[in-house]
């Protein structure tokens, strides 16, 4: 049985997979700078990622994102159900400042 803590890292990992297949080189934060609160270095957003097994605490999750995302930063919540596959979610009101960081 993987505990919280390994399974917060798992999935960071493959998540930063993820972005990484999608064309955005990234990483883990705190795995080689120690940047607090950022889960995900590369992508031109701020990410929070999650996994869960039964109960799924969206908007805690995005305010959290919200209250670490450095001034300019979008905050977006990349998550996935424990074998599921990922998701992204943020405000609506924000697709197009979106598309426009991801077209760089």
């Amino acid at each position: 049985m993987i505990n919280s803590r390994n399974k917060g890292k798992v999935g960071e990992r493959e998540c930063a997979a993820v972005w990484t297949d999608l064309g955005w080189p990234s990483r883990r934060g705190q795995q080689f700078s120690g940047e607090e609160g950022r889960d995900i270095v590369g992508p031109p957003l701020h990410v929070e990622v999650k996994r869960f097994k039964k109960q799924m605490r969206f908007f805690d999750w995005h305010e959290q994102a919200e209250r670490d995302a450095a001034d300019g930063d979008m905050p977006v919540v990349c998550f996935r159900r424990d074998h599921g596959l990922w998701f992204i979610a943020f405000h609506l009101c924000r697709v197009n400042e979106f598309c426009e960081k991801l077209k760089g």
